[in-house]
């Protein structure tokens, strides 16, 4: 798949243009396969913000009218359109999906669409798929032989009754930048950047919107509650 800056999206307006063979073009990724979603907004959530954006289907019909705003009344018929998933928020009064739309910027809000979610509008949760990408660089027009960073695994956190991580001392290991389930409904997430680990609980079991967030040092004990807490970043 050629990325975008090479490759820009034309809108035809009803004329089928020729494709590019161009020797310019740039490999981004590589796909060696497709992966089905399970058809339920909650599924297609918990993919979303573990994986990435979803290709799905729909019908939209009400697109033709929409100028801004979430769609809350959308015709679900028949599916007619492909477009792009790529986001939602839960955190207002009328949750929504964010949908990229192929139609221009100057199409709805900025090309993109907000439609209302858990009620299957538009019949968007019908047929959601993803791309299998092979893990191997792409190639594209570099030739460089640098070696790519190093990627953050898992957190090594340890939490203590003391103050210096020293005493009465349970370690776990937790996988970064996934979304993982708590008691009640809650969940958690765990990130690694340059010096420093990000903790953040959420009241949704998603990890989406206002999260409740902590900072700690990469490898140096902190204070925590009664005690004291160390994350260390382990890397691939």
């Amino acid at each position: 798949m050629y990325t975008e800056d090479s490759y820009p999206y034309v809108s035809g307006n009803g004329y089928v243009l020729e494709c590019s063979n161009s020797s310019e073009l740039v490999v981004g990724a590589q796909i060696d396969g497709h992966v089905l979603i399970g058809s339920s907004e909650k599924a297609m959530a918990a993919w979303l913000a573990k994986n990435g954006p979803i290709a799905i289907a729909l019908d939209a019909s009400s697109f033709m009218s929409y100028k801004s705003g979430v769609l809350t009344a959308c015709i679900g018929k028949q599916l007619n359109h492909g477009v792009l998933l790529v986001g939602y928020d839960m955190t207002g009064e009328v949750p929504y999906w964010v949908i990229k739309n192929s139609w221009g910027g100057d199409w709805g809000e900025q090309g993109y669409v907000r439609v209302v979610m858990g009620v299957n509008a538009c019949l968007l949760s019908e047929y959601p798929v993803s791309a299998h990408v092979r893990e191997s660089a792409a190639p594209g027009t570099s030739t460089s032989s640098e070696t790519p960073a190093p990627r953050p695994v898992v957190v090594e956190q340890v939490i203590c009754f003391d103050k210096n991580c020293r005493r009465g001392c349970r370690k776990t290991l937790i996988k970064v930048n996934e979304c993982h389930k708590n008691g009640g409904g809650g969940a958690s997430m765990i990130k690694c950047s340059p010096q420093k680990v990000t903790m953040c609980t959420y009241s949704n079991a998603f990890c989406v919107g206002g999260g409740l967030c902590f900072e700690t040092h990469d490898g140096k004990c902190s204070p925590y509650f009664f005690g004291s807490i160390m994350n260390t970043c382990h890397y691939t």
